[in-house]
């Protein structure tokens, strides 16, 4: 049995067929990357993150009744460098926020390494911290650069990818947080 009649409804169907996965390419990717690294922290309590300015003063990472936006980035890593300055256009949408707060975390110990990754940080608006590698075993992840969402009631509701682009439904950090408020 034949499901097409002739090569002309042939091609109808792959380019219709193409047309719509050109358009949801980073949507279908962005799916794709989330099941293939589905994390089992998400949905948990965060952790208590311990993470030090620049000055060594020490923090603990609550959500204090808010919504956190957190970029986990290394150093060594181009793409989280890379990713600094769509990672401030989030911060400046939230900036006057009272409800969500932004800011990065630099997973190293060294200092020269933490006076290198102030120095890349620096020219941006959002506050960065540094946190010793335990965060990897903590937040079990090994890869970077991963942003995370915790909710109001403190729970970890993303762990992913930047997904940004209003082209991006799927996993797109805007609609997520917008989802928590």
């Amino acid at each position: 049995m034949y499901i097409f009649k002739n090569k002309k409804s042939i091609t109808i169907t792959y380019v219709v067929l193409y047309v719509i996965l050109s358009l949801n390419f980073r949507n279908i990717n962005n799916y794709y990357f989330s099941k293939l690294h589905e994390y089992e922290i998400v949905g948990s309590k965060l952790p208590i993150l311990k993470i030090e300015d620049i000055e060594g003063k020490v923090k603990n990472v609550n959500n204090c009744n808010k919504i956190l936006i957190i970029d986990l980035w290394s150093n060594s890593c181009g793409y989280c460098i890379e990713a600094f300055p769509e990672f401030q256009k989030v911060y400046n949408y939230y900036k006057n926020d009272k409800e969500v707060e932004v800011f990065s975390v630099n997973v190293d110990d060294s200092k020269p390494n933490r006076m290198m990754g102030h120095k890349l940080v620096k020219k941006y608006g959002f506050k960065n911290f540094f946190a010793s590698k335990e965060i990897l075993k903590q937040l079990k992840f090994n890869t970077f650069p991963h942003y995370m969402i915790v909710s109001k009631d403190g729970k970890i509701k993303y762990f992913g990818s930047l997904n940004t682009s209003r082209v991006e439904t799927y996993n797109n950090i805007y609609d997520l947080v917008q989802n928590e408020k």
